[in-house]
């Protein structure tokens, strides 16, 4: 069971890790995401795109290493959460919520196709 926990956290360590470099390499396009959900003003989807990577990073290799690894399973909790909501969100209000792989494509996708299963 230890070894199955252990395991556990290093994906989700990684999975943070992941999420926090690739905000990093191309932060516009985190902004530009935040943006879309029409939920927070310009200045807080700024701060959020510039400081949510490194919250991500520092999450991550918490989880994974098990550094302070009790306030890292909050904070992955509370943004996990907050994730969720604002998918739902957009859902509810159709916005269309567009990865930055699609925005090169130009194929949004759009949540509220879903909208009747919610």
């Amino acid at each position: 069971m230890k070894l199955l926990s252990r395991i556990v956290y290093l994906a989700l360590g990684a999975t943070f890790i992941w999420a926090g470099v690739a905000k990093l390499i191309d932060p516009s396009a985190f902004l530009s995401s935040i943006l879309t959900y029409e939920v927070f003003g310009y200045t807080f989807a700024v701060a959020a795109s510039l400081f949510m990577p490194y919250l991500e990073l520092c999450v991550g290799f918490s989880l994974a290493t098990g550094f302070l690894r009790g306030g890292a399973r909050w904070l992955a909790g509370g943004m996990t959460v907050v994730f969720l909501l604002l998918l739902i969100q957009a859902a509810w209000t159709w916005i269309a919520v567009v990865s930055a792989q699609r925005r090169k494509l130009r194929k949004p996708v759009f949540f509220g196709q879903f909208r009747g299963m919610l």
